[in-house]
């Protein structure tokens, strides 16, 4: 890739559905609604190494995790370059499902 784009306060899916790799450089992240949108599309996601990206990678099965640093991340897209990374992507169907059940359930409770 030659362009690197930077946006905010805009839909990114027209832009997301064009990309090669999805780099999350956050210092703190929750979970980033992006993060669907970029598996939706079919595009493979990178991430600094903090707890929310953490957890959903690990739960999915998808996305790569790097070290929390500047070197991390251009490691991790070295490594994108060179195809050592998961580039696999899940149906959210499963994960929507249980999101759904646990909304439901405290909604109930």
């Amino acid at each position: 890739a030659k362009n690197i784009y930077i946006f905010s306060n805009i839909n990114p899916l027209p832009i997301l559905k064009h990309i090669d790799l999805y780099v999350q450089s956050s210092f703190y992240e929750g979970l980033p609604m992006t993060f669907y949108e970029a598996t939706i599309l079919g595009v493979p996601i990178l991430s600094t190494d903090i707890p929310g990206p953490r957890i959903f990678f690990t739960e999915m099965k998808i996305g790569n995790i790097c070290e929390n640093t500047t070197e991390g991340i251009i490691k991790g897209m070295k490594d994108f370059v060179d195809g050592k990374l998961n580039v696999d992507i899940k149906d959210l169907e499963e994960f929507n499902q249980m999101a759904l059940y646990e909304f439901e359930s405290i909604i109930k409770e």
